[in-house]
């Protein structure tokens, strides 16, 4: 096992096989493996960085830019950004994945929260594909292109599904970016509106055709940093960056009233984090440093009716879910940005909301 719990590349690659059906819980639970450890990958992802003068690690980044412990108290919900701009979060889990783009989906979603809160604070504006998509029942931003490429680029070394974060961060980079969930037919594309699990596997087998390129690069990740802390993660959430997580922690699906799960079983899953709680009453209540939000991609897997974010009137969506920083510590984070560098937008913290003092 590496430092995030999770089996290395190396070990696994001759093993990794397509998902099989059912529920993906139970499948992850069994011993699938959605997402691995590549130490070669994740150099490659640092030098993509790197390479362009920017900084991969959060703490420079956080410090330079000037959100550094912004988020040392306080209650940060990316999710509302994307409420904000009129796009839906009900969503974000759904339809529950049918194949093992559990990375793809984790990146996608962390891209497009980051590119909500860029939106909300006067970066740019929702294109109408994104509001025609948003009618949908699935999530508006669709990630099968960006799982062909996992396909295309590994297929034949490894095998099957299961990709790593870093990986899939600099494939987004310089291919693909957010796909919104539209028939592009008419420009030389797919209907995304009919992808499968059949047609998923199937593209991924060959070159994505040229006819496809020309609606992929249309909101590119620009770049991403590694957060190697609890407080990086919610420095970075706090000015505006969706995260992406892999590792090997499984959750359960009970929970209590503000919505936090405890550690069961082993999953090799990626997910995001949208949100951070850091207040005094949250760490004390949880004996904690904080308070992770995630989302998954297993549309409401959990049943979280009715939970709140800690602290505030705020419920949870579909499929999302509270932990401590403690039980997920292990695993990799990664913060997104969809534009070029990392402007602070400081996201309004919603525990004073809730406190009625603004």
């Amino acid at each position: 096992m590496s430092n995030y719990e999770l089996q290395d590349y190396s070990k696994v690659k001759d093993d990794l096989s397509p998902m099989p059906s059912g529920d993906p819980e139970e499948v992850y639970a069994k011993g699938f493996v959605g997402a691995y450890y590549d130490p070669e990958g994740d150099e490659i992802a640092k030098d993509a960085v790197v390479s362009e003068g920017m900084p991969f690690e959060m703490e420079d980044i956080a410090t330079s830019e000037g959100f550094a412990d912004q988020a040392k108290s306080g209650t940060y919900i990316l999710w509302k950004e994307v409420e904000k701009v009129g796009l839906p979060v009900n969503t974000i889990g759904y339809v529950t994945q049918p194949v093992g783009n559990c990375v793809s989906r984790a990146t996608q979603n962390a891209l497009y929260a980051s590119f909500c809160a860029a939106v909300a604070s006067g970066e740019g504006s929702i294109p109408p594909e994104a509001l025609e998509a948003a009618k949908s029942p699935s999530n508006p931003v669709c990630s099968e292109p960006h799982y062909w490429l996992k396909w295309g680029q590994n297929a034949q070394r490894a095998g099957g599904d299961g990709w790593h974060a870093s990986a899939s961060l600099a494939a987004a980079k310089d291919h693909t970016g957010l796909v919104w969930r539209k028939d592009y037919t008419s420009v030389g594309g797919p209907n995304l509106w009919t992808e499968s699990k059949g047609t998923a596997h199937w593209r991924g087998w060959g070159a994505v055709p040229d006819t496809f390129k020309s609606f992929l690069h249309q909101h590119p990740l620009k770049t991403y940093s590694k957060c190697s802390s609890f407080q990086q993660v919610a420095d970075a959430i706090s000015a505006g960056y969706g995260v992406q997580s892999d590792g090997g922690q499984g959750i359960s699906k009970s929970h209590d009233e503000w919505g936090v799960s405890s550690r069961s079983g082993h999953w090799s899953h990626s997910m995001s984090v949208l949100g951070v709680v850091s207040t005094d009453e949250a760490k004390r209540k949880y004996r904690t440093q904080g308070l992770l939000l995630w989302t998954n991609s297993w549309a409401n897997w959990n049943r979280m009716n009715g939970a709140k974010v800690f602290g505030t009137d705020i419920p949870f969506p579909p499929g999302f879910y509270a932990t401590t920083w403690e039980t997920m510590s292990s695993r990799s984070f990664y913060a997104v940005s969809s534009v070029k560098g990392w402007p602070n937008r400081k996201l309004p913290d919603w525990s004073i909301k809730a406190k009625g003092l603004i």
